[in-house]
C-alpha cells in the first residue's frame, strides 16, 4: 500500500510528540518545564519532514534505513548537547547524561517508525559509491566548519554576552579543540548523508544543510527550555541554524562522490519518491 508522503510526515510528527512525551521521565527536574505547544509542534513538524524526506531516499532495507535514520538525528543531538559541557547554561551537574539518553531515545523511536513502517523506495539502479572520500575533502571541511562556528558565534557574541559571561569562561584552546572534535563528528554526518542517500550531489548537498541546520539548529531552538532563556535561544536560532547550513552544503558537495557516465546517470535518475 502506497502512502503519500505528507501522511507519512504527519505520522512522524505525532511520533515524535509522543516518544517525547512517553520518554519525559528520562528528562531531569532541572529540565522540566512546560514549553509551548505551538513551538513543539512547529519543532517537530520541521524534524518529521527532514527524516521523512530522507527515509524515503536512503539505500538499504527498512532496518539500515532505520539505524541510518538514528545515527543522523542521534548524532547531531548528541554532537550539539557537547555545547553544554563547554559552555555554562546552569545545568546541574549529572544531569546531562539524561538529556543525553531522552534524546538518543526519542530519535531511536522515530527512526524505527520510519524506517520499519514504510516500505523503503526501489534503489536497485543507485550507482554504487567508495566507501571513503580523500583525506584532505575531510581535514577541509573540519577547517570549514571551525571557521563558520567562530565566524558566526562573533557575531552573535554580543547579544548573548552578558549571559554567558556571568559563569567562567572556556578559553579559547579549549572552544577550537572542541569544536575540532565535532566538526569530524559532523563531517562523518555528512558522509554517511551523501553516501546512502540516492539522490544527485546536488540533491544530496541540499539533504546535508537541511539535516544540519534544521535538526541541529532550527527545530531544537524552537522549543523553549530552561536552560536558554528566550532573548539567548533566540539569537542562537540563526546563528546556529545558518552556520550549520552553509557547512553542510559546503561538506556535502566536497564528500558525495560526483557522478560521472552511466553510473551518474543510473544515480540521478533512480527512483527517490516516498512512495510508502
Amino acid at each position: 500500500m502506497k502512502v503519500h508522503w505528507l501522511v507519512q510526515a504527519a505520522a512522524a510528527t505525532i511520533v515524535v510528540t509522543v516518544l517525547q512525551a512517553a520518554f519525559s521521565f528520562l528528562v531531569p527536574a532541572s529540565g522540566a518545564g512546560t514549553p509551548g505547544l505551538g513551538g513543539v509542534l512547529a519543532s517537530n513538524a520541521l524534524t518529521a519532514l527532514v527524516l521523512e524526506w530522507l527515509s524515503a531516499r536512503l539505500a538499504g532495507t527498512r532496518v539500515t534505513r532505520a539505524l541510518t535514520l538514528w545515527l543522523i538525528w542521534g548524532g547531531i543531538q548528541a554532537c550539539a548537547l557537547v555545547e553544554a559541557v563547554l559552555f555554562d547554561i546552569r545545568i546541574p551537574e549529572g544531569d546531562l547524561p539524561w538529556l543525553y539518553a531522552h534524546a538518543l531515545a526519542v530519535s531511536a523511536g522515530v527512526a524505527a517508525f520510519l524506517g520499519l513502517a514504510f516500505r523503503p523506495a526501489d534503489v536497485q539502479h543507485a550507482a554504487p559509491r567508495p566507501a571513503w572520500p580523500s583525506w584532505w575533502r575531510v581535514a577541509l571541511c573540519d577547517a570549514a566548519y571551525i571557521a563558520l562556528y567562530l565566524a558566526a558565534g562573533m557575531l552573535v557574541y554580543p547579544f548573548i554576552r552578558e549571559f554567558y559571561e556571568a559563569s567562567p569562561m572556556p578559553s579559547m584552546a579549549a572552544v577550537v579543540a572542541t569544536q575540532v572534535g565535532r566538526g569530524l563528528v559532523l563531517s562523518g554526518i555528512v558522509l554517511l548523508i551523501v553516501r546512502r542517500l540516492v539522490a544527485t550531489r546536488r540533491a544530496a548537498a541540499a539533504a546535508a544543510a537541511a539535516a544540519l541546520g534544521i535538526l541541529g539548529g532550527v527545530a531544537p531552538l524552537l522549543i523553549a527550555n530552561p536552560y536558554l532563556p528566550d532573548a539567548i535561544r533566540y539569537a542562537h536560532l540563526p546563528e546556529v541554524g545558518v552556520s550549520n547550513v552553509l557547512f553542510g552544503l559546503l561538506a556535502g558537495w566536497l564528500l558525495s562522490p560526483p557522478a560521472t557516465g552511466a553510473a551518474g546517470a543510473e544515480r540521478a535518475l533512480a527512483p527517490a519518491a516516498p512512495i510508502g
